[in-house]
């Protein structure tokens, strides 16, 4: 077996546990039957892992084994619904090799251990001493122990503190996922999403204490109350509390004044409680508020309604609403709910709001964009990969590889966007389509929630523009000056590459990731990208400074960004008009 075959095995036995792990989720008991091939091997795969893992021992190899999901999970819903399941010899060869895979968990561990030496209690990204510095304050306090693992009294809360803390003063760009991975907190009761008190408590000062040199206003603006916007009327929304009331779906001690305050911060009183399970109570909230709340609809709901007392998890919001759209339920799930929140919802959107919200499609897709995001580096993470070749898509495309490559590179890469627009758009601005902010993107500005997502920053000083001849508003133009963003016209490079020589030894970086967006051509020799801009380069002067690039730097990332077919278009649209072919 190659390396290429053991990182695809990696991957397929991830996909086969994740659709488990999902069939799990929505199903009380699952018919195993329809995955007995794929099974099969499953047992095959995993014995071929551990015996090429045997023989070609490496950290990277070990952390991709280790990345593998879902399998405690799986374990303990065999071992309650063992009996049950059908049939018999499916069950016998997962539970075969759910147990070769955590056996092979805990040799990659130990060989993970034995290479980080002193830090073998740390998870790779965090195994440094910095790190341990920081977290022997926790240990010392008793929150952690010797092995920098919670002590059995220790809060969820207080670890995310610990947490943010940590990764405040490290400058971690992604703040909870390592220490999710060393706490094993990375499937229930993530550290990211546990509510940070209204009132402060005992246990979060305390842990608050032992990093006095960190702000944490930011951790604590999170804790503010969210509530919901509605065009409805009053009338409106007195009647719906009462159907809510009359159907049991809230608690009948709930007043009018409690209920109202979830639509207005200065008459909030507190949570409304709901009595119904939390899949439900996300149902109501995307079919009530959804229209009317596109952004932080189920932080709102997190802050504005409570289940058994508690906050509810924003994950599960997230998750159940999924499950019901994915399995077709959302006109059927409950239909008395879905009648008191069609009744509710009878103002429609204005023309003069849809309007106000175009300038903000940036919120519209963030969801989307993020899961993009998260979806492209797990596989960054499964394939560990020095070089990155990205073909077609918009400029965006760019982003992830290149922070990943920024990450992996630190300091050492630098980044040449061959462009005729500099990508430097920020949310607000009278343009936002991410596309346009791919460069703010791979310098940390822009969305939060969508940066956050992103394993590094590319400094301004390390960033190049070449071809950049089209600023499209004078507030870039000046938004570059600001950045320090160096920039050379077609006309600088038309000659020769002398001056991107130049730029490159000055830059201090050996590594180089560069972004060729089409629409860089010149449209009077091709039309070939979706921008069409006069006074462009040439494919040979592209094609030059790209290989020049190469004899001066290691080149590790390529984009090949907006190509579009326009001639095949028009062939396509020409020959639907004529007769037979329509």
């Amino acid at each position: 077996m190659t390396r290429q075959d053991f990182v695809i095995k990696v991957a397929k036995i991830n996909k086969i546990l994740g659709e488990l792990k999902y069939g799990i989720d929505i199903d009380t008991i699952l018919d195993f039957s329809f995955l007995t091939p794929q099974l099969l091997m499953l047992a095959e795969w995993t014995a071929d892992i551990q015996q090429y893992i045997s023989q070609e021992p490496s950290p990277s190899l070990a952390r991709q084994i280790t990345s593998i999901g879902y399998t405690d999970e799986i374990k303990k819903y065999l071992a309650k619904h063992k009996e049950d399941i059908t049939p018999t010899a499916c069950v016998t060869l997962l539970i075969d090799s759910i147990k070769r895979l955590q056996s092979l968990f805990e040799i990659c561990r130990q060989y993970q251990r034995e290479e980080k030496g002193q830090y073998k209690d740390l998870v790779e990204t965090l195994a440094n001493e910095q790190v341990a510095t920081l977290l022997q304050r926790a240990v010392d306090a008793g929150l952690l122990d010797n092995h920098f693992q919670p002590t059995p009294d220790t809060k969820t809360l207080q670890l995310r503190v610990i947490a943010f803390a940590v990764s405040s003063i490290c400058k971690f760009p992604r703040i909870y996922v390592d220490f999710e991975k060393q706490w094993s907190h990375t499937t229930s009761y993530r550290i990211s999403t546990c509510s940070i008190p209204k009132y402060r408590t005992k246990f979060y000062e305390y842990a608050k204490s032992l990093y006095p040199e960190v702000d944490f206003s930011p951790l604590e603006s999170s804790c503010g109350i969210e509530t919901f916007y509605t065009p409805q009327s009053p009338e409106d929304i007195t009647k719906m509390y009462n159907e809510l009331i009359k159907y049991k779906y809230i608690a009948p001690d709930t007043t009018l004044d409690v209920f109202n305050g979830i639509f207005d911060k200065a008459k909030f009183v507190k949570p409304v409680e709901w009595i119904k399970e939390q899949r439900l109570l996300a149902y109501f909230l995307y079919l009530a508020f959804g229209k009317w709340n596109k952004k932080n609809l189920w932080v709102k709901g997190g802050k504005c309604f409570l289940i058994n007392g508690k906050a509810p998890h924003i994950a599960c919001f997230k998750s159940g609403y999924s499950s019901i759209k994915r399995l077709g339920w959302m006109d059927r799930f409950d239909t008395r709910l879905k009648a008191i929140c069609e009744e509710f919802n009878h103002i429609e959107e204005t023309a003069k709001e849809k309007v106000e919200n175009k300038g903000r499609i940036i919120h519209i897709g963030k969801e989307a964009l993020i899961a993009q995001t998260r979806a492209a580096l797990d596989i960054l993470k499964i394939t560990h990969p020095d070089k990155i070749v990205t073909l077609g898509g918009e400029c965006s495309a760019s982003v992830v590889p290149f922070t990943y490559l920024a990450d992996k590179y630190k300091d050492d890469l630098a980044m040449v966007w061959i462009d005729a627009h500099p990508d430097i758009t920020l949310p607000g601005d009278a343009y936002a389509g991410y596309h346009a902010m791919a460069v703010t993107a791979c310098m940390g500005l822009g969305d939060k929630h969508i940066v956050s997502e992103l394993p590094m920053k590319i400094a301004p000083s390390k960033i190049l523009f070449v071809g950049l001849r089209d600023w499209e508003r004078d507030e870039i133009k000046e938004r570059q000056k600001q950045y320090g963003i160096q920039h050379l016209t077609p006309e600088d490079v038309r000659e020769n590459s002398d001056a991107v020589r130049q730029w490159l030894q000055s830059c201090g970086a050996s590594k180089v990731v560069i972004h060729f967006d089409m629409d860089v051509l010149d449209p009077a020799e091709i039309i070939a990208a979706v921008g069409v801009v006069p006074g462009g380069m040439k494919i040979a002067e592209v094609v030059r400074v790209i290989n020049d690039i190469g004899q001066e730097k290691d080149i590790v990332g390529l984009t090949v960004a907006e190509p579009m077919p326009r001639t095949a278009i028009r062939i396509k649209n020409i020959l639907e008009q004529l007769p037979l072919l329509k």
